[in-house]
């Protein structure tokens, strides 16, 4: 996959295409994210860049939670909670309620990590409302199962279970 899109890169550029070389370096970086972070991270700021004046807040938005994400596989939460928060504003603005009830659980896990429960349970809330809204079936058990694990964790077993009992009823659909 990577030759296939180092050669899209390269046609992009000879081209002149700035659309198509922010899609191959989105590609460049979504394949290397797994087993190179440094590159991934490369790719996906340099198509952060190239993306300036193309108006394209969805991909913006899709390029600050990856970073967002690499930044919180190499310890650097508060630089992940960033990324997915500019992502969230986004997200938000142009109506895209699945990537917002996304990104609102990317931030909830990083809050919770950093031990600020609250703040995490707000974010979560806010998932599982707009999860529900669309009918994501899955982002809704993922809220669901974060916040039972997040009482769970905050010594609050009653609450816990609560929301695991509705993951359950979830899976017997």
């Amino acid at each position: 996959a990577h030759e296939y899109f180092s050669e899209a890169l390269n046609l992009a550029r000879q081209l002149g295409s700035q659309d198509l070389e922010v899609q191959s370096l989105t590609s460049l970086g979504v394949t290397h994210s797994a087993s190179d972070q440094q590159k991934a991270f490369d790719y996906y700021s340099e198509a952060l860049a190239r993306l300036s004046g193309l108006k394209q807040p969805s991909r913006e938005a899709y390029l600050l939670n990856g970073l967002g994400g690499l930044y919180w596989q190499k310890g650097e939460p508060q630089q992940a909670l960033t990324s997915h928060q500019k992502a969230l504003a986004l997200h938000t603005s142009i109506g895209d309620r699945r990537g917002e009830a996304g990104t609102l659980l990317q931030i909830a896990r990083i809050l919770r990590s950093l031990g600020e429960t609250d703040r995490a349970l707000e974010y979560l809330n806010r998932s599982l409302t707009l999860h529900r809204a669309i009918g994501y079936r899955l982002g809704e058990t993922e809220a669901l199962t974060l916040l039972g694990a997040t009482y769970l964790s905050s010594d609050k077993p009653q609450e816990a279970i609560t929301y695991f009992q509705q993951v359950l009823e979830i899976a017997r659909e």
